[in-house]
């Protein structure tokens, strides 16, 4: 199980999943108030990935992304979270069928 907090590592882990989901549901079952739902919380992510300012936004720090290139498990025992989060985030975005980047 996965305890997200503002100082931890992994952020993000159920907003990536309801996301997904919400998109999932409205594509299975054509709901509108899914889609609206979907659509909300991209656009509060943009909104979030504006007011930082750098362009990054995720559910964990960047530096994750050093830690994953180099290989360095030993300090990243949560890769496969870390992986599974921004798959859930692609996934829900590519199928709003909104920019990611």
């Amino acid at each position: 199980m996965v305890k997200e907090s503002p100082t931890s590592l992994v952020r993000g882990h159920f907003a990536a999943m309801y996301l997904d989901a919400c998109v999932m549901a409205y594509l299975s079952t054509g709901d509108e108030e899914q889609k609206q739902r979907a659509l909300y919380m991209v656009d509060v992510l943009e909104e979030v990935q504006n007011a930082i300012g750098t362009g990054y936004l995720a559910a964990f720090p960047s530096v994750i992304f050093d830690y994953l290139e180099s290989l360095q498990y030993v300090l990243c025992p949560r890769a496969p979270t870390f992986i599974n989060n921004e798959y859930h985030f692609f996934s829900g975005l590519t199928r709003c069928g909104r920019p990611i980047i």
